[in-house]
């Protein structure tokens, strides 16, 4: 059979690539005998060096693969798959050299690979309508998933980091026990399949899956021999109590996942894939070494990400002063200036003159069946002078120029991207007559190509296809329901600690019965996403053998009642919207406790010398276009635009302020009610009515509209030994506030508001006496502030624009000797005054 030679092919093509001692030789006997185990490979060190990404393999181990492919019985007996003892090591490239042919090249291969999505586009619009699906695939598909079997256990990857910050070095990896897809009968039990069933079920049992980081670790693998790396890899998942050797972020989690898959659901209108997922327990921990670890390692990758546009310019060799000037005033002239000069006549004379000459060459392509290298070569050396709008816009005036003249496009690549035999182009039915050519007998293609017809017709005999079978979802009733999955997750928790201020979690965050209920409509092409949480609890600093509950909610364990639901659907079957938004809150009571809130602002202390924000801040730079939007343009984004329908509603919940900053029996406290809130939109008006209105009537209503409703807002003062709902204690009877808020569809005109409110506050009373104000200022004063953080002194640099005079490169010549003569005068400068006093290296201005 023909599949024997396509598994070979990508075998080789892809284990090749990343494996230094694969025998191709060996694998081709194993795959021609049904049996194929590769052991003790090694991954090659420059493997990720295709994704462009600043690391490299230190130690890469695969223990042991196998693939048991039967294949005198294919489609009736299992294929297997096992890996066993993956094992990669990561490192920081050290090697930042730049070099600029590959640069060119990535760009210019991510600009062909986008040019061609464009015409993969174009064509399927020009279609005038969506293909329908082929069964094969779907078919295909399903029998794969029968039949394959996946065992894949010991999975470690680790990155080490010890140069790039060398006061926060890491270790931090992946880990993965095991991973078991298999196929099961109706009660979930692993069986073989070798008769036709009517129902696919698969289990899927995923154990160990886990993520640490550990914070100045006591071993290094990259400091030890390859034989002991791989030691210390097969350590890491022995029966040895590894707890202490792994701060883990995320714990080791068990899933399991049931597939229920109905190959004729089309036909019974039942669930062609159903799916139930359960986990036990999701825990995040993270301590406050780990939390600046992750900041500084975020900083390096955000100033690795900036310093990547300048790499060019980056000075070798023995680094100097004048050097590091010289690559401050390359960088600005390279990006900056440069970018300034793109609207300079002689710029904008030779953007029109790169233009012209690639329409050029775009037509004498179009006009050739089979185009010399040549040709292409000089195509694909004018593209990189121009960007994809204009390469794109080129080339649909190259089009239309060729049917205006008369001419015929016989290029075959472009013909069979718009699936044409004529040579008229998209534009014949405009400009030109002329009758198409007799067809040409068709070259086999598909599946054609690789196998015969007795082959093929065993294989749709197999999968149950028929030649031609098209699956149109559209024909499906629109409350057929095809995807269904099932996510039930019974526990997540976070956890903070500060072992260097407290021995005991600093905060400790659970939620507790996550239910998840996704479904997908085809016929619709609805999705609707419905969940629930049954409810949460989150724990201070223990103090006095107690343990602080800073939010806790009212909600009787014994009953069905979910804590938050939401329910979120697109294009609903009553049709009275596009999309619908629904959410219900119980209420929750939060309480202030200072020990905990002065830990947690302690542990959230960013690290020295990290300026993340502020380095976004300095390179990211944003031009948004002003448009003018006529009566036209806002006519369609109205009648255009989806409606979408909002029902939130959340419970009125209270916030807890205890005197002292810690509750207490017998202490005051400020007790705040923060109200009901309720939020609907507002989608009264109708779109047909903007026909015959003007600008300033239709720009009224380019609005999303919502109505903000927020009833019994209040606040009360406790007092020891009375009970909080006495009216006495109120500061500020309970209030309602109503809000009308819009938000504007046009982002980006300045003549239309962005959002507009207005609202309304019927009455405001409040309840003060001298004895009430002097309370609230002693429970105010009384609670333990966080210490304050020292400001660290930045000078703020403020770029002007260069001069538009340094421009040549003589210029640039000019500025680079003056930096590095600067420089050298000034250490000769230094070492001739190193005896010098003090007193002589300052001087004080008179006093006027």
């Amino acid at each position: 059979m023909v599949f024997e030679s396509i598994v070979v092919d990508i075998l080789n093509k892809y284990l090749g690539k990343y494996f230094e001692n694969l025998d191709p030789s060996q694998l081709k006997l194993g795959i021609w005998g049904g049996d194929v185990v590769l052991e003790n490979l090694r991954i090659q060190s420059n493997a990720v060096k295709e994704f462009n990404v600043p690391f490299q393999i230190a130690f890469g181990f695969l223990g042991k693969l196998t693939l048991k492919i039967p294949w005198k019985n294919l489609y009736k007996e299992p294929v297997v798959a096992t890996v066993d003892g993956l094992y990669l090591l990561l490192v920081p490239d050290d090697d930042d050299t730049y070099d600029e042919a590959a640069e060119l090249k990535l760009e210019s291969d991510a600009k062909q690979e986008k040019l061609k999505e464009i015409m993969e586009l174009e064509s399927k619009q020009a279609s005038g309508k969506e293909e329908s699906q082929d069964g094969f695939v779907e078919k295909l598909t399903s029998q794969i998933i029968r039949n394959v079997q996946i065992r894949i256990q010991n999975i470690h990857m680790r990155y080490e980091d010890q140069s790039t910050n060398t006061q926060h070095p890491f270790a931090a990896g992946v880990k993965l026990k095991n991973l078991h897809f298999e196929t099961t009968d109706e009660n979930w039990i692993p069986t073989l399949l070798d008769a036709p069933v009517e129902n696919i079920y698969k289990l899927v049992d995923l154990q160990g899956l886990s993520l640490y980081w550990n914070a100045s670790p006591k071993d290094y693998y990259k400091d030890f021999p390859p034989s002991e790396q791989l030691s210390l890899f097969k350590q890491s998942f022995g029966d040895k109590d590894l707890s202490t050797e792994y701060t883990y972020i995320l714990k080791p989690i068990q899933l399991k996942a049931r597939l229920k898959l109905d190959p004729k659901a089309n036909v019974n209108l039942q669930p062609k894939i159903f799916i139930t997922l359960v986990i036990e327990e999701v825990g995040f921990q993270l301590s406050h070494q780990q939390y600046h670890g992750i900041v500084v390692a975020t900083d390096n990758i955000d100033r690795m990400s900036i310093n990547a546009r300048f790499r060019k310019f980056k000075p070798t060799g023995p680094l100097t002063p004048a050097k590091w000037w010289i690559y401050a005033y390359r960088s600005v002239v390279g990006t900056i200036v440069a970018n300034s000069r793109k609207l300079c006549w002689l710029n904008i004379k030779k953007h029109r003159d790169n233009v012209h000459q690639y329409k050029a060459l775009y037509k004498q392509k179009l006009e050739e069946k089979t185009p010399n290298q040549i040709l292409l070569d000089q195509l694909l050396k004018a593209e990189d002078a121009l960007d994809i709008f204009n390469i794109t816009l080129t080339r649909k005036q190259a089009e239309i120029e060729l049917v205006r003249e008369g001419s015929e496009i016989l290029n075959a690549e472009y013909l069979q991207q718009h699936n044409k035999q004529s040579s008229s182009g998209w534009f014949s039915g405009w400009f030109s007559s002329k009758s198409s050519k007799p067809e040409k007998p068709k070259e086999p293609k598909g599946l054609d190509s690789v196998m015969t017809g007795a082959e093929k017709k065993e294989l749709y005999q197999s999968i149950g296809y028929i030649e031609g079978e098209l699956l149109d979802d559209s024909d499906l009733p629109k409350p057929y329901v095809k995807t269904h999955l099932t996510v039930s997750l019974k526990k997540v928790s976070l956890e903070l600690c500060n072992k260097n201020v407290c021995a005991e979690d600093i905060l400790k965050l659970c939620f507790y019965g996550i239910n998840l209920v996704v479904k997908q409509r085809p016929s619709a092409k609805a999705v609707r996403i419905t969940g629930d949480l049954q409810s949460l609890a989150m724990y201070g600093v223990p103090q006095n053998n107690q343990t602080p509950t800073i939010v806790a909610h009212d909600i009787d364990s014994t009953t069905k009642q979910s804590l938050f639901h939401f329910d979120f659907e697109t294009n609903p079957l009553d049709e009275t919207c596009d999309q619908r938004i629904v959410a219900d809150s119980k209420p929750v009571t939060m309480v202030y406790d200072e020990v905990t809130v002065n830990n947690l602002t302690t542990f959230f202390k960013p690290p020295e010398n990290t300026r993340l924000q502020r380095l976004r801040t300095v390179a990211a730079s944003t031009y948004n276009d002003v448009k003018n939007q006529t009566t036209t343009g806002l006519k369609h984004i109205i009648k255009n635009k989806q409606i979408t329908q909002i029902n939130v509603h959340f419970s009125s919940s209270r916030f807890v302020l205890p005197k002292d900053g810690t509750v207490q029996s017998n202490s005051h406290a400020l007790v705040l009610d923060l109200g009901e809130l309720i939020v609907i939109n507002d989608s009264c008006f109708d779109e047909k009515s903007v026909d015959n209105r003007g600008v300033a009537e239709i720009q009224l209503r380019i609005y999303d509209a919502f109505n903000i409703n927020v009833k019994n807002i209040q606040l009360v003062l406790s007092r020891k030994g009375e009970e909080p709902t006495s009216s006495n204690l109120h500061i500020l009877e309970p209030i309602n506030i109503s809000l009308y808020a819009e938000k504007c569809l046009v982002e980006n005109d300045s003549s239309l508001p962005v959002i507009k409110v207005t609202g309304s506050l019927p009455s405001v009373a409040l309840k003060l006496s001298d004895l009430k104000l002097l309370q609230i200022i002693q429970l105010v004063e009384s609670i333990p502030l966080p210490p304050e953080q020292p400001i660290s002194d930045v000078d703020e640099i403020e770029v002007e624009s260069w001069p538009a005079a340094m421009t040549d490169t003589d210029d640039v010549t000019l500025v680079e000797k003056t930096i590095s003569k600067h420089f050298d005068e000034s250490i000769v400068l230094q070492q001739s005054n190193v005896h010098s006093s003090s007193d002589e290296e300052f001087f004080s201005a008179e006093s006027e």
